[in-house]
């Protein structure tokens, strides 16, 4: 891919702690990236610490105060940070796409409640931020969210805003919202094949309708075969999953695809996928 700029949004603080639910998957980075870090279309950033003020702006007071009186609040901002420096760099085209790395937020995250090692919006004010930034544009974003469970929180979040596709790969066949919010059952166990065509049919087709100015995709690898979300997929599947996906962001809105690491605990898998991902999204997978 001609003129393609992949960023990687990372912060040391990810590692060397027993995060919420994923632990310490990230032991090994970012040295594992070190090959696809000499690539002269990559940039690894430091995801920047994100100002609190802008939780505030999505969430409820008290959900912010429990938040950021948790041992686990400074990972979580880095991780907001980076989302939001990543979205704005890929908008103002310093960046075609980026993979983003968190800890302790993100999907399960609502306007007034959160759960299941995440315990802020990642989604939320990734989104608000840009549209604060740019407020004559009116923003269309596409959110696929491939974690084992259903992104309740992201759902909560966007609940009223039609300009935000959200389609969730879950454990129910649901379309509300106008028919911009969906849920997806891929089944308990299926293989790397159904499950793609799920994606496709529910998915990629959706969002060639929807024409999003950016994909952001919440990408969990609980999936996998041996984590603790098992739906019984291969390692191969999250490489040809983010193809897909990366495909549709080139034909429809000019590459522009985000993203950000979600739930699973193996680290095995966290080692190999990722750097296969960067590969993929540099235009050398």
């Amino acid at each position: 891919m001609a003129n393609v700029k992949t960023g990687i949004f990372w912060n040391n603080i990810f590692k060397g702690s027993n995060w919420p639910i994923i632990g310490d998957k990230f032991i090994h980075f970012p040295e594992v990236l070190s090959e696809v870090l000499k690539f002269d279309n990559v940039v690894l950033y430091e995801s920047p610490k994100a100002p609190p003020d802008i939780l505030y702006q999505v969430h409820s007071e008290n959900l912010v105060k429990s938040f950021l009186s948790s041992w686990y609040a400074e990972g979580g901002l880095y991780t907001i940070g980076g989302f939001m420096s990543a979205l704005e760099k890929i908008w103002t085209n310093e960046i075609t796409n980026a993979l983003n790395f968190m800890v302790a937020v993100g999907h399960h995250a609502g306007k007034t409640s959160a759960w299941g090692g995440t315990y802020a919006s990642l989604t939320g004010p990734g989104i608000k931020n840009l549209r604060n930034k740019f407020p004559d544009k009116n923003f269309r974003f596409a959110i696929i969210d491939t974690d084992s469970h259903h992104a309740d929180g992201t759902r909560d979040m966007f609940l009223g805003d039609h300009d935000v596709l959200h389609v969730c790969f879950c454990d129910e066949n649901l379309a509300e919202d106008e028919n911009t919010k969906f849920c997806v059952d891929v089944g308990w166990r299926t293989s790397d094949d159904a499950y793609l065509d799920k994606v496709e049919k529910n998915f990629i087709l959706k969002v060639k309708d929807f024409k999003p100015d950016i994909i952001i995709h919440v990408l969990g690898h609980d999936t996998h075969y041996d984590d603790y979300g098992s739906r019984g997929l291969s390692e191969e599947f999250f490489l040809k999953l983010v193809k897909k996906v990366n495909k549709c962001a080139m034909e429809l809105c000019k590459g522009r695809y985000l993203i950000t690491s979600m739930g699973g605990d193996n680290i095995k898998v966290a080692d190999y996928i990722f750097p296969e991902i960067v590969k993929i999204l540099s235009g050398r997978g």
